[in-house]
This record gives structure tokens, sequence and C-alpha cells, in this order.
């Protein structure tokens, strides 16, 4: 059993590095200041973590396959964050609700927590679009991004009880 653990492990920390290396070699984040830069990163991270820890029971091939498609999800995501985060004071509420409901909708198809059944919730409603939207113009960068990172977090997968 102790064997089964070690390479448990090291498959794990082999898949973690699949996962990633891409985010931190990625150029989405340099234009933000350090401390954005590093909550979008830890975002993206703590998503593909969980992902590689959803890829146990795969063979490797599978594995690289499921964790190639959520980096891509990941990876669009905090792209369409960064840029409602860069652009929130020039766009329209229009667009900026626009921005959202795609991210709400990439959100929806990342691997939901783990243990329990998963149901994906319904579609985002225009009311809560427009909220997160209106402070989006009116909070801090930070505070934004913070904001931001919630409402992908919220719109997500999430697990029957």
């Amino acid at each position: 059993m102790h064997g089964t653990r070690v390479v448990d492990r090291a498959i794990l920390r082999r898949r973690m590095r699949w996962a990633s290396d891409p985010l931190l070699c990625s150029s989405i984040g340099q234009t933000l200041p350090d401390r954005q830069a590093e909550l979008l990163l830890n975002w993206g991270l703590r998503q593909m973590a969980r992902s590689v820890r959803q890829s146990v029971p795969l063979d490797d091939v599978q594995a690289r396959a499921a964790i190639r498609s959520d980096l891509n999800l990941v990876r669009k995501i905090m792209r369409r964050l960064q840029q409602v985060l860069e652009r929130r004071t020039s766009l329209d509420e229009s667009l900026l609700v626009a921005h959202l409901a795609v991210v709400a909708a990439l959100a929806r198809q990342l691997p939901a927590a783990e243990g329990g059944t998963s149901r994906t919730r319904g579609t985002v409603r225009p009311d809560s679009l427009a909220r997160v939207a209106q402070q989006a113009k009116s909070l801090d960068s930070q505070r934004c991004l913070l904001r931001l990172i919630r409402f992908a977090e919220s719109s997500r997968r999430t697990q029957m009880n």
C-alpha cells in the first residue's frame, strides 16, 4: 500500500506539471500589476489542481487529454477575466455583461468539486450579470479581480448535497 501512495504522488506530481507549466509560462496576467497577476495565476492553478485530482482513475493518455481540455478552458477564462478587468471602465455595461456571460458559460464546463454527483447550474440570471458588471465598474482593480474570480467560481458546476 505504501508503494501505491508513492506511485500515486509521483503520478500526481507529473500530471500537475502538465497542468501548471503552460500557465506558469503563459503571458496571461503579464500586463497586470504583480498582486493581480498572482491572484489570477493562483486561481488558474487551483482549477488545474482540481483537474489533476480528478484524473487519478485515468491512465496517462486519458489524463493528459482531460487535463489539456480543462487547461484550455481555464486559460480562456483567465484571458476573459483579464480583459474584463482591463477594459471595465471603457466598455459599456452591455458589453461587460456579454463578457461575463462568456465567463459563466466557460466556468460551467470546468470540473465540479470532488465527491458527490455534479449538476450544472442553469444560465446565470441577467440581473446577476448586470450587478457584477456594475460592481466591476465601481471597484478598484484588486477588488474587481477578486469579485470576478468569485463570479467565475459561482458560475461553475456545483455539487448536489
